[in-house]
């Protein structure tokens, strides 16, 4: 996620395929970031240190 951020933010075509490119964008703004890539690593790192069985999207409502 990180290598395509930086591969378009220098101006480089996307390496993603559509279905890639709607997984990484993980805050639907129509980009792939660093912002995606941190609420990854959040998501990651809550599975790592819970055994709580949850999808990335009940993860993100429980922080609003």
């Amino acid at each position: 996620m990180l290598s395509e951020y930086a591969r378009t933010a220098t101006g480089k075509d996307s390496s993603f395929n559509i279905v890639q490119f709607y997984a990484a964008d993980i805050d639907n703004n129509g980009k792939i970031d660093s912002v995606d890539a941190s609420r990854v690593l959040s998501y990651y790192s809550f599975l790592s240190t819970h055994d709580d069985d949850i999808t990335i999207e009940e993860f993100f409502n429980m922080a609003q």
